[in-house]
């Protein structure tokens, strides 16, 4: 081959481009495992890491500022020293849901002699049928499957019925969550082993996280509070507990019902307006908003329960509040 063909052909070799989405509310070193293992395992050239503005899937709006979580995750990105990882905003720019067909459509677009791999989570697999125009998406851009702590991948690759390959990358394990992050921020906790230096200094010169506590002086007042507004959207048999006598890891529960999931969603969401507006907090994490079934919203010293009425009955969890003091709402 000439040298002229030979620098053709170099310039014609495709890229091989990782994308890897995300809130990163924040960003931790668990996600800089991820793309660390996955560079290296796939051989890729690069990876675009793209902050999402909101996403479609979940209910509840990140508790941090786009801009915050964009700019966090360009300084986690600073630290690897590699101009292999590279950020890109244009979810963050896009206004409304982050939807990743029209990102990875643009990408093509742009970058037509581009091969784009889609890096999610083992977890985000199992619902990978409900993100918007899925079938479009395995066909413009191959599926990085990466393991989540506890979990082995037994296989490197599968190939789908259309033909298409996933590969499955291990990683080591590395339980750390944005979850957690948030709420040891909140209560003032050290979290340098969790996300980069820098990172949190950032988060804490700019209070993106501020504590509940310098906003909340009574939580038994927020938690009379947040009764009257599910009892105001149709919550059944509100219940609250003082439980600072008990070994728990809050000071106050309140136990509601709704008539159905969807009811137990609407209710969750209500009361995260209603204490945002009134109070100016957003909630330390959320769990169980996907199925709607048990709904917790974690407020650090008060943990407000959501159940659909049937569970509720199913599993007794007022048993578990037995020795605490009854709240008079």
């Amino acid at each position: 081959m000439t040298t002229k063909k030979k620098a053709s052909a170099k310039r014609e070799k495709k890229s091989k481009i990782g994308i890897f989405g995300g809130t990163f509310d924040p960003i931790h070193y668990g996600h800089l495992n991820s793309i660390e293992t996955v560079l290296s395992a796939m051989k890729l050239d690069e990876i675009w890491v793209v902050p999402a503005r909101q996403n479609p899937l979940k209910e509840i709006l990140s508790t941090s500022a786009p801009e915050d979580r964009l700019e966090t995750a360009r300084l986690a990105l600073d630290t690897l020293n590699s101009e292999k990882f590279k950020i890109k905003d244009d979810e963050i720019r896009r206004k409304g849901a982050s939807y990743t067909i029209d990102t990875l459509t643009k990408f093509t677009k742009l970058n037509k002699l581009a091969k784009f791999y889609l890096i999610i989570g083992a977890d985000q697999l199992e619902t990978f049928d409900k993100w918007h125009d899925y079938k479009k998406i395995i066909k413009i851009a191959k599926l990085v499957i990466t393991s989540r702590p506890g979990i082995d991948l037994v296989k490197n690759k599968f190939k789908l019925k259309t033909g298409k390959d996933i590969f499955y990358v291990q990683l080591s394990d590395m339980d750390v969550s944005s979850t957690e992050i948030r709420r040891k921020i909140r209560r003032g906790e050290n979290v340098s082993h969790m996300t980069p230096g820098i990172v949190v200094d950032y988060l804490i010169k700019n209070k993106v996280y501020d504590k509940n506590e310098v906003l909340v002086k009574d939580y038994a007042e927020l938690a009379h509070f947040c009764s009257s507004v599910i009892s105001d959207k149709g919550g059944l048999a509100v219940q609250g507990y003082d439980v600072r006598n008990l070994v728990q890891p809050t000071e106050f529960t309140l136990v509601t019902s709704g008539t159905s999931t969807r009811h137990t969603k609407a209710l969750c969401e209500h009361v995260v307006n209603e204490v945002k507006k009134k109070y100016g907090i957003r909630p330390q994490g959320i769990e169980g908003m996907r199925e709607g079934r048990w709904v917790v919203i974690d407020y650090g010293s008060l943990m407000i329960h959501l159940f659909y009425d049937f569970v509720r009955r199913e599993y007794h969890v007022e048993d578990l509040w037995a020795q605490a003091i009854r709240l008079n709402l």
